[in-house]
């Protein structure tokens, strides 16, 4: 589908554990993967890989 939606974390573990409950309803239990990371999170990864990559050049 390519879309982003942009929410806060406590709607968003509203939501799903809204699909939990959904999916539990029908056939078995599904658990719903929670697989968020902030925007921090990512940024500060995105640093840190630089920064090694920057070191690597230097000792080359």
């Amino acid at each position: 589908m390519g879309f982003k939606l942009h929410v806060d974390l406590s709607v968003y573990d509203s939501y799903c554990s809204h699909l939990e409950r959904e999916v539990s309803i029908g056939e078995g239990y599904h658990h719903i993967e929670r697989a968020l990371r902030c925007a921090e999170e990512i940024k500060a990864r995105d640093r840190e890989d630089r920064s090694y990559t920057q070191i690597t050049r230097v000792m080359l």
